[in-house]
């Protein structure tokens, strides 16, 4: 009587996980031989990377350092300024920015904002600030 009631291909199922798994640990072996163990390893550390570069970062920073010729523009929706760029001549070199300030008016406090894929360094721009349309 209970034989009648089992279901059949439970076995099948069973034999074929433990193969694959026995593959999977062979394939392991040999790449450990082969010194081709770490590429997991290395794949994640990759993906990482990749994680951190299209990251965005901010953080509250002392006011920005000495320069001229910045674009610096009312945020349409807050109570802040936006502050790009900009170039400091120490009279024997220049140095042109990219970072991206934003001053909160309210708070009387600066914040960096770090953002991969931003423009290069630039003096003499102009910038508008639009509202985003929602």
């Amino acid at each position: 009587m209970g034989k009648k009631d089992k279901k059949k291909g439970k076995g099948a199922e069973k034999t074929a996980a433990k193969t694959d798994k026995k593959l999977s640990q062979k394939m392991k072996k040999e790449l450990a031989v082969k010194g081709e163990d770490e590429i997991e390893k290395i794949v994640a550390q990759i993906e990482e990377e990749e994680r951190k570069q299209k990251e965005v970062i901010v953080k509250i920073v002392p006011p920005p350092s000495c320069r001229s010729n910045f674009s610096f523009s009312a945020h349409p929706e807050k109570d802040e300024l936006i502050l790009f760029g900009g170039e400091y001549f120490n009279g024997q070199k220049t140095f042109l920015y990219n970072e991206l300030f934003l001053y909160n008016v309210g708070r009387g406090e600066w914040t960096l904002v770090k953002a991969p894929g931003g423009p290069p360094p630039r003096c003499s721009h102009q910038a508008v600030a639009l509202a985003a349309n929602k």
